[in-house]
């Protein structure tokens, strides 16, 4: 991709001459990146990664040094193909939001989870092509792992659960909202090793009851906000 770039020196008549500067020419830390790639949306920074040999180097480049990337506001618009080459090139994710993502693969978030050990935050919510498989890389990977929201993600089953009381420790924010497929016996070893539990979002669970919030209670007492709306097993007993 080429710039133009007019010469204004004309002190001697000479006609003025128009030069080409290419943006892959300029600094790629200290202005591309900065200045104007930070601008792009993804739809603009994977069309200008097809224009060129060097803009794909440029962009890909870019990719490995961001350190958020947020796909909810073009989940409808991205695809596995697209996503395959953020797996592949993005090293340094510190915050990953990939929500009502029905084309993602587990293998791909695998590839994300192995290439950003790093990973403090993510959210799958809606992402509803998903098995489940990939939390086992995650768990294995993510040790600094601190917010996990998995809202309305039904194939959070038993085995996934036990992954993460398995290999994970660092828990502090939770969102289980509307997973249907645990049970309340799975939730009760997950309350009480995650004991550093700040936020805990638990909404439409009906297998949450009185006894859910009795073991949250003993278990986590650094916990600032519990979400149990929708949860009609819950009695007042339980709430006092």
């Amino acid at each position: 991709m080429m710039l133009a770039h007019v010469n204004n020196d004309n002190a001697l008549g000479a006609p003025y001459q128009q030069e080409q500067i290419s943006l892959t020419s300029l600094s790629w830390e200290d202005i591309v990146f900065s200045h104007i790639l930070t601008k792009l949306g993804w739809k603009d920074l994977f069309r200008l990664r097809s224009t060129c040999w060097n803009c794909k180097l440029m962009v890909d480049a870019y990719f490995q040094q961001i350190k958020v990337v947020d796909l909810s506001a073009v989940s409808d618009q991205f695809s596995a193909t697209a996503f395959k080459v953020l797996s592949l090139e993005c090293t340094n994710i510190r915050k990953l939001t990939v929500t009502n993502a029905r084309w993602m693969l587990d293998k791909d978030l695998s590839v994300v989870f192995k290439n950003n050990q790093l990973l403090s935050h993510l959210d799958l919510s809606g992402s509803t092509s998903l098995n489940g498989a990939c939390l086992l890389t995650l768990a294995v990977n993510c040790k600094q792992l601190h917010t996990l929201i998995l809202q309305d993600c039904n194939w959070l089953t038993h085995g996934a659960v036990e992954t993460l009381i398995t290999h994970l420790d660092s828990i502090e924010v939770a969102n289980l909202s509307s997973c249907s497929g645990i049970s309340n016996q799975q939730l009760l070893p997950l309350f009480q090793k995650f004991y550093r539990m700040k936020e805990l979002y638990l909404a439409n669970l009906q297998p949450v009851n009185d006894t859910t919030l009795l073991v949250i209670a003993r278990s986590c007492g650094s916990l600032q906000v519990l979400d149990v709306r929708g949860c009609g097993n819950i009695t007042d007993r339980g709430l006092k």
